[in-house]
């Protein structure tokens, strides 16, 4: 809150009551209230600017101040300065731009403008007559261009890629069917070896029934020849005697 001591303090050095107000951050209303309460006798709110010297303006210009922050502290207009410049002979018609680029020449210079600046500063001597404009026009075309070359070489490896893998999708495809042919064979070459086995073993057995047979059958026949024998032998018995 303002206090007394400040607000005297400031109108001995010449501040309006304006400008105290805003300067303690209450309005023109409220400082009434507490000069009231200060007892000090109610005015109409001064609101006279504080009238600029010459020595005031070079001053504040030693202290690197803008013509445009010396309006805002002395609450005056620029034409008013304009005029008073001209009457003190300081005014110069172009001073603005070289108080725009002091004031420019204290921000940091983003990085994307110093490589712009050094991009304008090869090309200057060969197109000193191309604006900014269009230089930047140019740059972004170009940037365009190589973003264009970019998405293009990824497209089209991303198809070569695809490709690929279809290609290995296919001959995954072919070596599982070959797998299950080459299982379905397994699988019959078993089963013909079990067929074989068994037509095997039952020729064995025909053969070894047959060779019985045959044997059996020979028996039959000696005894039969025994028989017969023995038959002639005994008639060949009787005869001689």
């Amino acid at each position: 809150m303002l206090k007394i001591s400040e607000y005297a303090q400031a109108k001995e050095q010449n501040y309006t009551d304006t400008q105290i107000a805003k300067a303690a951050g209450i309005t023109i209303k409220k400082l009434e209230q507490l000069k009231s309460s200060w007892g000090i006798e109610m005015k109409k709110p001064d609101t006279t600017p504080i009238q600029i010297t010459k020595e005031d303006y070079l001053r504040e210009k030693k202290n690197n101040l803008t013509d445009h922050q010396i309006c805002k502290k002395f609450d005056m207009g620029a034409s008013t300065l304009v005029k008073k410049k001209k009457i003190w002979n300081v005014y110069k018609p172009d001073a603005w731009k070289s108080e725009v680029k002091k004031k420019e020449a204290k921000k940091p210079m983003p990085e994307h403008k110093e490589n712009y600046e050094a991009e304008k500063d090869k090309t200057a001597d060969t197109a000193p007559n191309i604006t900014d404009e269009v230089r930047k026009a140019d740059d972004l075309k170009q940037e365009l261009e190589e973003w264009k070359s970019r998405a293009l070489a990824a497209e089209e490896k991303a198809e070569r890629q695809s490709k690929i893998d279809r290609d290995n999708g296919k001959a995954k495809t072919k070596v599982s069917d070959l797998e299950n042919t080459l299982s379905q064979t397994k699988g019959k070459l078993h089963q013909l070896r079990n067929d074989y086995q068994i037509i095997k073993d039952r020729a064995e057995k025909a053969e070894s029934e047959l060779a019985d047979m045959d044997d059996a059958r020979n028996s039959t026949l000696l005894q039969k020849h025994v028989s017969q024998l023995t038959i002639m032998l005994h008639e060949a018995h009787k005869v001689n005697q």
